[in-house]
């Protein structure tokens, strides 16, 4: 009887929610759990926004130091995620969920993250003449990861929401798993369970 309530418990929770193969990129200190999603034709951020919506997530939101680290551990050793823009030396990588609100003051002014959380750690690439963000050609309003020419960084962009040619490779969703999953999880279902989150 209680495998049966286990088993309909799962139904249910599926039922209502979305099922996500995300279950190696747990990350303890939140809770969270993260995806990195490679488009091989390339994804402007409002399209990559969508499907992250449409997934039961979200764009990542890294809000420390040590979130942003982790995410980046996810990406750095991935070439397919990573994209040089007209010969460049330097690497434009997944969107974040990070934006700027139309009209604000440039480059700096107005930036946020999709969930609405508090704009509060940044971290924009600096070095061999860039400080970011700089509205390069304007209306550069959507947060990639992005590596100056050099050793790769956890360090970000500002870009266009179609990043020039090619577009992004690819971006970032991040996941709040419902908390009765989390003790499925451990059992060793192997999937993950959200609720979509509302817009």
């Amino acid at each position: 009887m209680r495998k049966l309530l286990v088993a309909a418990t799962v139904v249910v929770l599926v039922m209502s929610c979305t099922v996500v193969r995300a279950d190696k990129f747990h990350w303890t200190a939140n809770g969270h759990f993260y995806e990195p999603v490679h488009t091989p034709t390339g994804i402007s951020w409002t399209d990559a926004n969508v499907a992250a919506v449409a997934s039961g997530g979200y764009l990542a939101t890294l809000t420390s130091a040590a979130e942003n680290e982790f995410v980046f551990g996810l990406i750095a050793g991935a070439p397919d995620l990573w994209d040089h823009h007209h010969a460049e030396t330097n690497l434009h990588g997944p969107w974040l969920g990070g934006y700027q609100i139309p009209g604000s003051p440039e480059p700096d002014g107005g930036w946020t993250w999709v969930t609405g959380e508090p704009w509060v750690f940044t971290n924009w690439a600096a070095g061999g003449g860039f400080q970011e963000p700089d509205d390069y050609l304007g209306n550069q309003q959507y947060v990639e990861y992005f590596r100056i020419a050099g050793a790769m960084e956890p360090t970000w962009n500002d870009e266009h929401n179609v990043n020039s040619d090619p577009p992004s490779p690819g971006y970032i969703v991040e996941y709040i798993p419902e908390p009765a999953t989390l003790a499925l999880l451990a059992a060793g279902l192997g999937t993950l369970v959200v609720r979509k989150r509302r817009t």
